[in-house]
């Protein structure tokens, strides 16, 4: 694992990426079929609405959405999205 600012942080970029999506525990695996399910039955969402919808943490949420975009199973949209603090978001939707 990299580290930014002494935080560690996976480089989705670097050529283990694969390797260490293919490691990462089952839940992990449930929550991104959780994430391209929805997006499937919902068409695009930004990081927040998945988190309500699946009633999971936003944290939890973008990792789990950055490894399916990396495998290429979900692609930014647009950025018509909106937090709940106004700020535009990117939503995604599934491929």
């Amino acid at each position: 694992m990299s580290t930014f600012r002494g935080q560690g942080y996976l480089d989705f970029d670097s050529p283990s990426a694969a390797a260490r999506a293919r490691q990462t525990p089952a839940k992990a695996g449930g929550d991104r079929e959780r994430i391209l399910d929805l997006l499937g039955r919902e068409g695009p969402l930004t990081d927040e609405q998945i988190a309500e919808r699946l009633a999971m943490e936003p944290n939890t949420v973008r990792p789990r959405r950055g490894e399916l975009v990396k495998a290429g199973l979900v692609r930014a949209v647009d950025e018509e999205g909106r937090t709940r603090t106004g700020s535009r978001a990117t939503r995604w939707g599934r491929v």
